[in-house]
C-alpha cells in the first residue's frame, strides 16, 4: 500500500498537476499514510472489526450493514479526519 500511495502521488504531481520537479517530502508523507492507514488500519476495520460486528456472510443484509457502517461511520468520522490531520500536520512548511 505504501508503494501504491507513493506512485499515485508521483503520478498526481507529474501528470495531473504538470509539475516538472518532484516534491519528495509530499511523496513520503502520502506513502507513509497509505502504508499505515490504507494497509494496516483498513485491514483491521474491513477484515477484523466488520467481521466481528456483522459476521462473514455476503448476503444482502450483512453487506448492507457493512456498507452503511462504512458510509456513515468509518469514512466521515475516522478516515477523512485522520487523512486531513495527517496531511495538515506534515505538509505545513
Amino acid at each position: 500500500c505504501a508503494l501504491k500511495g507513493g506512485f499515485s502521488d508521483v503520478f498526481a504531481q507529474r501528470i495531473v498537476e504538470g509539475e516538472s520537479g518532484l516534491d519528495a517530502n509530499r511523496t513520503i508523507i502520502f506513502s507513509t499514510f497509505s502504508g499505515w492507514y490504507c494497509g494496516w488500519f483498513q485491514h483491521f476495520v474491513y477484515n477484523l472489526a466488520y467481521t466481528r460486528l456483522y459476521g462473514r456472510g455476503s448476503d444482502f443484509g450483512t453487506v448492507a450493514k457493512k456498507i452503511a457502517s462504512d458510509h456513515f461511520g468509518h469514512v466521515p468520522f475516522i478516515c477523512l479526519p485522520t487523512y486531513y490531520l495527517w496531511q495538515e500536520s506534515l505538509l505545513v512548511p
